[in-house]
């Protein structure tokens, strides 16, 4: 099963995010559960530390550093 990148813009209604924790110390809460129950009964999990997002600025630059030139020596 493959992972979604991004989640979706809308969701069907019936659509529960759910976060489970505990108490951690005073007025803190230690979160060690994050999903997306749909209401057909399916959930999809969460990341426990969402990703940052990247510019295309620095991807292109990562491609550019990792992909060999496809250009011929000779143009």
């Amino acid at each position: 099963m493959r992972k979604p990148k991004a989640l979706p813009s809308r969701f069907p209604v019936g659509t529960k995010l759910v976060i489970e924790g505990r108490p951690a110390g005073e007025g803190e809460v230690q979160v060690f559960k994050r999903y997306i129950e749909f209401p057909d009964g399916r959930y999809l999990p969460l990341p426990a530390r969402p990703e940052k997002p990247r510019s295309n600025a620095l991807r292109r630059a990562r491609r550019a550093t990792a992909e060999p030139s496809r250009r011929s020596p000779n143009s």
